[in-house]
């Protein structure tokens, strides 16, 4: 083998694993981790060949096992590698014949682990991301996201598989930055602590946040948006009034930092209970700003005032950031309204949103809708095709969405099932059933 530096290595790594050439691939591998034995990822890439490869040789996926070891012992938030390690021990227990109590066990440890880590939807787009260009990597020295918009727009891109990284090089991006400054510079904190937020690594982004906090006023607003995740909403209102101050007194703060914190000043009192005064902030100092108008009229959707929340969804026009939204909010209004809009239509507009706010990470709002979804159906012939349908489909997204579950996995097989089996000639619908078992197939757990 020639004497490779690590990112020729990296280089022909990646390209001889698109080319299918694994037994090249595996001694490449061999040669970076003699160079790199920081590289989880290249130990999880040598661990999944070995278990792909592996067939029904025990001692092959003993191997693979260990491997993954290694990656998870360099970066324990490696959805990856507790991911591949629970899908070779399966086929461990497979091989044998048998129930072995320790692996077993061991399984049940990994998927907790994992459900801490990321859920469904997330850990699907690490394993695309992945198999396309397995040992993605960047220069640590330098700093690739430099502020929450930054990131904001990365996720998207991630969710939409046009990224060279992934969330975890970020975070050993910024894990550099913050060991080697000796300046302390407190927003690479707020900015780790954001990653780690998205990424449900909630207690290390609250101490992330607490240290950005003492100099950094965006650490008071992100401290908040996680009590708020948490459901601490009394905590969560202290943190964005404190944040509020700061940026009404900082010069270099924006006049929508401080409209995005009472929004959410709003949202807080409407989840405290305090319903008299929800309004008072976004309605009263910021009439005409059309950020205002949408989070007005989506406290008026959850207060069910469907012509007030029309009323306010046809003030924003199209410089708005949410009027992707927007667009499908309309007619969900027109409905509830009217109660005569066509009930297809209605539930398209409503799947519509749900691909936007699984775009955005929002996945809190994917949750409640899909219920919304099933809640609605009701309505429906509970022998009629469209029941079925769009019932799978809102198990689908609150599978997706969430953590692994045994019991909903099955009932939403069952669901698809029964789907398939009244198809007949929806090409459409067709397609879309086919994509989401192959989804199950390839990345369910």
């Amino acid at each position: 083998m020639k004497n490779y530096n690590i990112n020729n290595l990296i280089y022909f790594v990646n390209s001889s694993f698109k080319n299918n050439s694994y037994n090249l691939t595996l001694k490449l591998l061999e040669e970076l981790i003699k160079l790199d034995k920081t590289s989880y990822k290249a130990y999880c890439l040598l661990g999944y060949i070995i278990f792909i490869k592996s067939e029904n040789n025990i001692e092959k996926l003993k191997q693979a096992i260990k491997y993954f070891d290694i990656s998870i012992k360099i970066q324990k938030y490696y959805p990856l590698s507790y991911y591949y390690r629970i899908k070779s021990k399966k086929k461990l227990i497979k091989i044998n014949g048998e129930e072995v109590p320790t692996i077993k066990e061991e399984i049940k440890s990994d998927i907790a682990q994992l459900k801490k880590l990321a859920n469904n939807y997330l850990i699907k787009n690490l394993i695309k991301n992945f198999l396309k260009n397995p040992l993605c990597c960047q220069n640590k020295k330098k700093l690739i996201l430099k502020n929450i918009e930054e990131i904001k727009a990365y996720m998207i891109k991630f969710n939409n598989q046009k990224v060279k990284y992934d969330y975890f090089d970020i975070i050993e991006n910024y894990n550099y930055f913050i060991e080697t400054n000796n300046n302390m510079e407190y927003d690479l904190y707020n900015l780790r602590g954001f990653i780690k937020f998205n990424l449900n690594i909630y207690d290390e982004a609250l101490e992330d946040f607490n240290i950005s906090i003492s100099k950094y006023p965006y650490g008071y607003y992100n401290r908040a948006k996680l009590k708020y995740k948490l459901k601490k909403y009394d905590e969560a209102l202290k943190d964005f009034k404190e944040a509020k101050k700061i940026f009404m007194r900082e010069s270099s703060s924006s006049v929508v930092d401080r409209i995005k914190c009472d929004h959410y000043i709003a949202w807080c009192n409407y989840e405290l209970n305090n319903r008299d005064i929800v309004f008072d902030d976004i309605e009263v100092d910021y009439k005409d700003d059309s950020l205002a108008y949408y989070n007005i009229a989506k406290l008026k959707l959850q207060f069910k005032k469907y012509d007030e929340a029309y009323k306010y969804f046809s003030k924003i026009d199209e410089n708005c950031k949410n009027y992707k939204k927007v667009k499908h909010y309309i007619p969900v209004c027109k409905y509830k309204i009217n109660n005569n809009y066509d009930d297809i239509d209605f539930l398209e507009n409503i799947l519509k949103l749900i691909s936007i706010y699984k775009e955005e990470n929002d996945f809190g709002s994917v949750n409640d809708i899909c219920y919304k979804i099933l809640e609605h159906i009701e309505r429906f012939d509970k022998k009629s095709f469209n029941y079925h349908y769009y019932k799978a489909l809102a198990l689908y997204h609150i599978y997706e969405i969430g953590s692994y579950n045994k019991k909903l996995k099955k009932q939403l097989v069952d669901s698809l099932k029964s789907v398939l089996i009244m198809i007949k000639d929806k090409k459409r619908e067709y397609y879309i059933i086919k994509k989401i078992f192959t989804d199950l197939q390839i990345y369910g757990i």
